[in-house]
């Protein structure tokens, strides 16, 4: 999975009008050889100091205090993204081969390491482009504690992966089981004259499926702002994705308060769109200070550069809710994304009509700030945008084995939101965000597809 910043998941798939439609093969988990089968990978970021109480970051210096040892650092493991959480190399006092690593703890057995480049939403924009460009990513199975900082370069490190082509972007790798404690990114080379990292996550096995079985890579690029990266709404939608047997890869450029007309022209998005290769982009608008007519200039710019890089992309819009006090203007929310989906998509994704629904139910939705959402909500717009695509998908069937995946999934993608951190939610709740996301996907369809103009969708915020 990658993610751009400035902050910056099984069966074959069979492509027809309209969505996807997936068939789930049946495996038996003994035929397993565990010492060369990749697996897909858990929900939970073992990484995650606010989850996992043990972990713990290191850097072999910091610009920002003027430190050029190592140190121990909190910003790489804390599960945050945005403005201020980034650990930056002290490139200019000397450090000129960084490194970042993280202690999980204890051994853990892994299978997925992901790396969030950037500097997060610096408002001076000084490190915009503080990220590595050449990398090897590593890991150690020593047992023990470290005693200080500077021990962890002294450890026996087996690289994973060299990476020579990285971007301003997060970089997953997938590998074959290895029991690891220690998780390093050595940076061989970084772009211009800093080099940052905002998080490194760790995902463990899920031995139940192969990626071998999982049919053709599905790659999808969200391009949007804090509504996007608050709980990470694209990795649950990776998650969402690939427990139901797709081989979703997302990509995330994220920069909060920004709107796709800033996007269109950005180097961030520009950085992740030549990447090219994708199967999907999903376009979020600026949620606060909504305008339609901006959302279309904005596209007309955007969505030609998406298709001289990717060709087929499909364009999905991710509709966002309005602001806590300004519910007045739901229609126009809506109505302004499907105007833009309608000349320039391919998708709708009507997040903004199940959350005002959830709201209905549940009406402590919005976080504190009366902007963004709770956890749930950020599962119920992951949700959304899921069915969306995959519009031939039914309502989730919820086992306790999906439920305490879901449970473990909104709990691990908690982010730059006090909310939500080992909680357990009720099966109702979780049931009911499914519905809800499945229901209002298809709701708009009718006006979606409509050439004649006699077709209209009012905003459900009208009667709820």
């Amino acid at each position: 999975m990658k993610i751009i910043n400035l902050i910056t998941l099984a069966a074959c798939s069979i492509v027809f009008a309209g969505g996807l439609m997936s068939c789930n093969a049946t495996t038996n988990n003994n035929a397993y050889d565990e010492a060369t089968t990749v697996f897909m990978s858990g929900a939970d970021d073992l990484a995650n100091s606010r989850v996992h109480t043990k972990v713990q970051g290191y850097a072999s210096s910091n610009l920002r205090s003027g430190a050029t040892d190592p140190l121990e650092v909190g910003n790489l493991t804390n599960g945050a993204v945005s403005e201020g959480n980034y650990i930056i190399a002290n490139t200019t006092g000397g450090d000129t081969k960084p490194w970042f690593a993280v202690d999980l703890g204890e051994v853990r057995e892994i299978n997925k390491i992901r790396i969030v480049a950037g500097a997060g939403q610096h408002a001076d924009g000084n490190y915009e482009d503080a990220f590595p460009t050449e990398y090897k990513v590593q890991y150690a199975e020593e047992t023990a504690d470290v005693e200080s900082a500077a021990e962890i370069a002294t450890l026996t490190w087996n690289t994973i992966e060299e990476v020579k082509d990285a971007t301003l972007a997060t970089r997953s790798i997938t590998f074959t089981n290895k029991s690891a404690r220690y998780v390093r990114v050595q940076v061989e080379k970084y772009f211009d004259r800093y080099c940052a990292l905002l998080e490194i996550n760790v995902y463990g096995p899920d031995k139940s499926k192969a990626l071998s079985e999982l049919g053709k890579e599905i790659n999808i690029l969200f391009i949007g702002n804090s509504i996007t990266y608050y709980n990470n709404v694209w990795s649950q939608f990776e998650a969402i994705a690939l427990s139901k047997g797709h081989n979703v890869h997302s990509t995330a450029c994220v920069y909060g308060g920004k709107s796709i007309e800033y996007h269109s022209t950005s180097h961030n998005a520009e950085t992740a769109i030549k990447a090219g290769n994708y199967d999907y982009v999903v376009l979020q608008d600026n949620c606060s200070n909504f305008n339609t007519e901006k959302l279309l200039s904005g596209s007309e710019v955007i969505i030609p550069k998406i298709k001289q890089y990717s060709p087929n992309a499909k364009i999905v819009y991710y509709q966002t809710w309005t602001k806590q006090d300004s519910r007045s203007r739901a229609d126009e929310y809506i109505q302004g994304y499907l105007s833009a989906a309608k000349e320039y998509g391919d998708y709708l994704a009507p997040v903004g009509e199940a959350f005002y629904d959830l709201c209905k139910t549940r009406k402590f939705e919005y976080y504190d700030d009366g902007l963004h959402s709770q956890p749930t909500g950020s599962f119920l717009a992951a949700s959304t945008i899921y069915y969306s695509i995959f519009l031939d998908e039914e309502p989730l069937k919820l086992t306790n084995k999906r439920y305490n995946y879901i449970n473990t999934l909104i709990n691990a993608n908690v982010s730059d939101c006090k909310n939500g951190i080992n909680e357990t939610y009720g099966s109702d709740v979780i049931a009911l965000c499914d519905s809800l996301a499945h229901q209002y996907a298809h709701a708009v369809l009718p006006a979606l597809k409509d050439t004649t103009g006699e077709v209209t969708y009012t905003s459900v915020s009208a009667t709820k």
